[in-house]
């Protein structure tokens, strides 16, 4: 079975959602991380070097799903949450 987790960011309230910037937000001006936007290697909820003190923030206007966030923090850091194979437990 393989299950695919978008990325955290798109639910987040500092994501630049414009075609013409993909994959930046209010943190990364040039560009996300592939650790935090295609893999999830890194949990963006918590502090990371160069973030300029800002972290995910749900967007209220667009909330994320509670069964995809649980999805999220179920799936261990060595396994890509972009793309997890697998059955768990």
């Amino acid at each position: 079975m393989t299950t695919y987790l978008p990325p955290l960011c798109l639910w987040c309230k500092h994501y630049h959602k414009s075609r013409e910037r993909p994959h930046t937000c209010d943190a990364f001006l040039d560009e996300i991380p592939d650790d935090i936007f295609f893999t999830s290697q890194i949990d963006h909820r918590h502090p990371v070097d160069g973030d300029g003190g800002i972290q995910f923030e749900s967007d209220p206007d667009n909330p994320i799903p509670p069964v995809l966030l649980k999805a999220f923090e179920q799936t261990p850091r060595w396994i890509s949450r972009t793309v997890w194979v697998g059955e768990r437990d």
